[in-house]
């Protein structure tokens, strides 16, 4: 074969980039879930859908991250809720709703457990 010469013949029409966009499932772990109530409008209405990543060794979040946390209630039960990440370290978690009618949730950190970082939202209108 002569310097410069191909074997075979390529077919550009039948390649894809996918392969390149493929996500194993031991790398991310995603997750969806329905928002209820309007603690997060007007970014996440009541009835979208949020598209979360589970934590994983390599999840980091940051303030300003919307973040889904479980944490106990007045009542002794748990709740989820999804908020915006203001400060969490060994000592302290606060979350931010973007509705000021709602306060600020303010957590020891130990009795909080990340469920979640959001990475996407379906719109309430587009699954009816």
């Amino acid at each position: 074969m002569a310097r410069g010469e191909r074997r075979g013949r390529r077919d550009n029409s039948s390649q894809t980039t996918a392969t390149t966009a493929v996500i194993s499932p031991a790398t991310v772990d995603l997750a969806a879930i329905r928002v209820q109530g309007d603690a997060m409008a007007p970014a996440y209405r009541d009835g979208d859908v949020v598209i979360y990543c589970r934590p994983k060794d390599s999840l980091t979040v940051r303030p300003g991250d919307d973040v889904l946390v479980l944490l106990p209630d007045p009542a002794g039960s748990l709740q989820l809720v999804l908020r915006r990440l203001a400060r969490w370290d060994s000592k302290a978690l606060e979350l931010r709703a973007l509705n000021a009618d709602h306060p600020p949730i303010r957590e020891h950190s130990r009795n909080a457990v990340l469920c979640g970082k959001v990475i996407g939202r379906l719109d309430r209108t587009a699954l009816e």
